[in-house]
């Protein structure tokens, strides 16, 4: 799907300048109301070993999550632009065991356009 390819190249590209970080590839999955991205193995095997405690797994998370609570209007306009939807809210979480991380980018009420 194009609209697919788009969102993943939007996505793999804010990785890349704004979290610094490289991802396999992003898998983009669709839905009425959200959009969920997997950005695949982006967390580097030093960040995995160090997340296997749970204080550094919280850390980690915690660490991310402000990332992106700082980042994330950027990557909402770049959806909104390619699918022409307002966004109300989005999510970063990471998982160390597999090294992705997990956006999800919900639509603001209504099924309108911008």
């Amino acid at each position: 799907n194009q609209l697919q390819g788009q969102i993943a190249q939007a996505l793999s590209r804010f990785a890349e300048v704004h979290l610094r970080v490289k991802p396999r590839a992003a898998l983009v999955d669709l839905h009425e109301r959200s959009v969920v991205v997997t950005l695949e193995d982006i967390l580097p095997p030093v960040e995995r070993d160090y997340a296997k405690d749970k204080k550094g797994y919280d850390l980690l998370d915690e660490s991310y999550t402000r990332v992106f609570a700082c980042l994330r209007r950027m990557a909402e306009i770049e959806l909104e632009m390619i699918l022409g939807r307002r966004i109300k809210n989005s999510i970063l979480r990471v998982d160390p065991e597999s090294g992705n991380a997990f956006l999800v980018f919900n639509f603001a009420d209504g099924l309108g356009s911008l």
